[in-house]
């Protein structure tokens, strides 16, 4: 997990929807911000190798993909 202030730093750096869509062009101090966090803390990013030693909390037992990751919403 990333500490408070790395955090901050995500957040501060993404940008807001406009309307409900997201900006479609690459938000380069969003790619910085990341590119410094890897730099300092290499340990909190996948790699192929961790990916391999991944476990889910939830693993899906359906056979259709992702199924085991829909949850309902309440009405």
């Amino acid at each position: 997990m990333f500490t408070e202030q790395q955090q901050k730093q995500l957040k501060d750096t993404v940008r807001p929807k406009i309307g409900e869509e997201y900006q479609s062009t690459e938000n380069n101090a969003l790619s910085v911000v990341i590119e410094k966090l890897r730099f300092e803390s290499p340990e909190k990013f996948l790699t192929e190798y961790s990916m391999e030693k991944r476990v889910f909390s939830h693993q899906p037992r359906q056979i259709i993909p992702m199924a085991g990751y829909k949850v309902k919403l309440r009405a």
